[in-house]
């Protein structure tokens, strides 16, 4: 009896010994992923086309990241690029066509372990605005006759001096 006893508890011991081990493991080939959201950046846009562009990094080396996404404006995430397994960085893209008014954005980087999330990994917040209403400022272009009148002013301005130059010479 004191033998069966010995041998379950030797068994439930292994038991959770192992499962334990299993997770170790998996906990090892977790990573730890730095997302950053490229574009768009904290301005206006003048075009209601924007590129997004994420890219999420291992600095571990561990797994890294499988998938990127993005947020915007809170919806559900939007995967940009995915890769196998190894690849230690990834920088994703792609263009969206925006409403006005002011946005926000969220990178997203997911690694993977046996076929389920294993990691979800978030940039800071990008808060952007896009107003396709407005015109960029253009600085002010000048005329061909505002260039012309210029080049004349300066070409009478030399002639003028030098005049006066040759007349102090033959004055000595």
């Amino acid at each position: 009896m004191k033998r069966k006893a010995l041998a379950l508890i030797l068994i439930l011991t292994l038991t959770i010994l192992l499962n334990f081990g299993i997770y170790l493991n998996e906990a090892a080939c977790s990573a730890t992923l730095v997302v950053t959201v490229n574009s768009p950046q904290y301005k206006v846009y003048t075009s209601s086309d924007v590129v997004v562009s994420v890219s999420a990094s291992d600095p571990e080396m561990n797994i890294g990241p499988e998938s990127i996404a993005y947020s915007l404006d809170g919806e559900p995430q939007v995967i940009i690029a995915t890769v196998p397994v190894g690849m230690h960085s990834l920088t994703g893209s792609t263009v969206l066509s925006l409403p006005n008014g002011v946005h926000s954005i969220v990178g997203i980087g997911i690694t993977w372990y046996n076929g389920t999330s294993d990691g979800v990994f978030y940039s800071s917040p990008v808060y952007f605005t896009v107003n396709s209403e407005s015109t960029p400022t253009q600085e002010p272009q000048l005329t061909e006759q505002e260039i012309i009148l210029g080049v004349a002013v300066i070409v009478a301005v030399i002639v003028a001096g030098l005049g006066l130059l040759v007349y102090l010479i033959k004055r000595k």
